[in-house]
């Protein structure tokens, strides 16, 4: 499924009665959010700009997974920019996953 909601002011978007924070710099733009039966991914126009596993999808390394052909395929092309990662810093399997990966944490 595929929604357009409207960034709150304090940087939130609302999906089927959820909500969900994303970048403030993204306040007052429209955004496209896909939703799948076990993720939620939100764009400002082509660039992935957030995404959230649901709870009872977690720790199945689905997130991995996901990430790993992103990574590829930007280390293969110098037509990337920068690519930032920000897993809440108390989750463990996330911040592991940077590291092994060779990203680092801005914080």
């Amino acid at each position: 499924m595929t929604f357009e909601p409207r960034v709150d002011r304090c940087g939130r978007i609302t999906v089927k009665m959820c909500s969900y924070s994303v970048p403030v710099r993204f306040i007052d733009r429209k955004v496209t959010v896909h939703l799948t039966g076990d993720m939620l991914v939100v764009f400002e126009i082509r660039r992935e700009i957030g995404w959230m596993m649901f709870p009872e999808f977690q720790g199945r390394s689905l997130g991995k997974r996901a990430v790993r052909p992103l990574l590829q395929q930007a280390w293969s092309t110098d037509r990337w920019g920068d690519i930032h990662a920000l897993p809440v810093t108390t989750h463990g399997p996330s911040n592991r996953y940077l590291t092994l990966t060779g990203l680092s944490s801005a914080r």
